[in-house]
């Protein structure tokens, strides 16, 4: 079994290097720490915060659900709500990239866009974005850049309220690329 080689402070987060060289990424719950995400689950290593590449839609103060949490584990993005994210707030673009899908009321994220942004740190990365109030601006094709306006926060598709539901997808093809916990890519 593993055993902890160190420990590092990771944004808000701790990153915690094991002695079989695999990378966990804990965040602080409650008073508690809740292991999220293994580097060994992705095949691309986390980028140091403040790198170049992605960056954050909206503050990580306003994260009201985070990826697969323990009471649910099979919520594969985070969600933004509140302060600066309320509804009909401005969603802002990751990184630079295309527009690779738009979709217009899907039962489950409603109106949504999503965004290849290529090759960053020597792997694929896409991101989606939704739950949009309105159907999108942007056009499936059209080159957006880090911090253009993709839409708008909304409560359409599976939704419970206003929020932008934030994913990011790596190195795959079609609708089958991995789906991993953001907070080992973004900054």
């Amino acid at each position: 079994m593993a055993k902890p080689r160190s420990i590092q402070p990771y944004g808000n987060s701790l990153q915690v290097l094991m002695d079989d060289g695999s990378t966990f990424l804990m965040l602080p719950s409650g008073g508690s720490l809740w292991l999220v995400a293994s580097e060994t689950e992705a095949t691309a290593p986390p980028p140091e915060p403040g790198s170049e590449g992605l960056s954050w839609p909206f503050p990580l103060s306003v994260v009201t659900d985070d990826y697969r949490i323990p009471s649910r584990p099979k919520h594969d993005g985070m969600d933004f709500s509140g302060g600066p994210a309320v509804d009909g707030a401005p969603i802002a673009c990751a990184g630079n990239g295309v527009v690779w899908r738009v979709y217009d009321q899907t039962a489950q994220v409603g109106n949504c866009v999503v965004v290849d942004h290529g090759t960053i740190f020597g792997a694929n990365f896409k991101t989606l974005y939704a739950h949009m109030k309105h159907y999108p601006p942007v056009k499936v094709g059209d080159p957006v850049i880090k911090g253009q306006t993709l839409g708008v926060v909304g409560n359409t598709g599976l939704s419970y309220g206003a929020h932008l539901h934030f994913e990011v997808w790596l190195n795959g093809s079609g609708g089958r690329a991995e789906k991993v916990n953001p907070r080992l890519y973004v900054s």
